[in-house]
């Protein structure tokens, strides 16, 4: 749009993020746990950062379970039902998210986190859920504070794409 047009920019694409680093760091050192909400046997639909202060909530996708609680939804697997996945994380040790690998099919159906001590969990209810490619995701930037996701499907709760939101900045460790 130009500078001066009375026409307003309208944006159609669903996307969400979470921010659990902060810029300085405050909250990346409380991580506990990452969580996953896993619909109809294959589907990533949330992610949960879990802290041990645990009045900080950071969650992407659909943490209050809209899609599993709807009995409207279609199902693509109606056999297997809904899963959470969890992966323990020692944030006050300094563990962190440093990448993670997604397969797709026209959604996130299987999601593996690495940490940066070298750790790994598939975070879906297989090791492969279908035989798809896994595509390796790395952030842009020295720091990860957070991630993005794109929604998809019905009520566009499902997740298309994941990334990072990262800086380049060093941070100050609050403790």
């Amino acid at each position: 749009m130009e500078a001066g047009s009375s026409t307003k920019a309208h944006s159609k694409v669903p996307l969400m993020t979470t921010f659990f680093g902060e810029n300085d760091g405050r909250y990346i050192t409380q991580m506990s746990a990452i969580g996953t909400g896993i619909f109809n046997w294959c589907h990533i639909i949330s992610l949960r950062f879990e802290f041990m202060d645990e009045s900080i909530e950071r969650g992407l996708g659909d943490v209050n379970y809209e899609i599993m609680d709807s009995d409207r939804v279609p199902l693509r697997f109606a056999d297997h039902g809904n899963t959470n996945g969890v992966f323990q994380i020692d944030g006050a040790n300094g563990e962190e998210i440093a990448r993670f690998e997604v397969q797709m099919d026209d959604k996130v159906v299987g999601l593996k986190l690495n940490l940066n001590t070298n750790r790994t969990e598939f975070l879906s209810n297989e090791d492969a859920v279908f035989d798809l490619p896994a595509f390796k995701i790395t952030p842009s930037g020295k720091k990860v504070i957070g991630m993005f996701s794109q929604g998809i499907g019905w009520g566009s709760k499902y997740f298309h794409n994941l990334g990072f939101i990262s800086t380049n900045e060093e941070q100050e460790q609050n403790r």
